[in-house]
């Protein structure tokens, strides 16, 4: 696990590899090649309990579609059911998916706009707005 970690890492590569945090890995080729890839891991304390948040922002070095976002998440959007909450919606110019559960505690949040997405994922239940809330204090 990685614990108060932030880095950036800069390369060229044609596949993106999301990690899911029930084990769940997914890499899928895309027509863009990926600029760069900013990752920060904070982690907190809320109630007695430890809260960890990853942020990934990944950058293309051309603008990235709906269609191709939605590709790695295939499975997960097939699987709906598993989450008690699902949404897709428009934020700040981003196109956004936000899904969580309350049975084991998981939040997440996509985002795409241009060439730009990020990935925000909780090991604990949050709102859709405090999701948001989260992705506008990024810019």
């Amino acid at each position: 696990m990685f614990t108060n970690e932030t880095y950036l890492k800069v390369y060229p590569t044609q596949t993106v590899s999301v990690y899911f945090a029930n084990g769940t890995n997914v890499t899928t080729p895309l027509p863009h090649q990926v600029k760069t890839l900013d990752k920060e891991v904070l982690v907190g304390d809320v109630n007695g309990t430890t809260v960890v948040m990853r942020i990934q922002e990944i950058t293309y070095t051309s603008n990235v579609t709906f269609f191709n976002f939605l590709r790695p998440l295939g499975h997960l959007m097939h699987h709906r059911f598993l989450f008690s909450n699902f949404n897709i919606t428009n934020f700040n110019g981003y196109e956004v998916v936000y899904f969580s559960n309350n049975i084991f505690p998981r939040t997440y949040l996509l985002a795409i706009k241009g060439n730009t997405i990020v990935n925000v994922e909780l090991n604990m239940t949050a709102t859709q707005q405090q999701m948001l809330d989260v992705l506008s204090n990024l810019s």
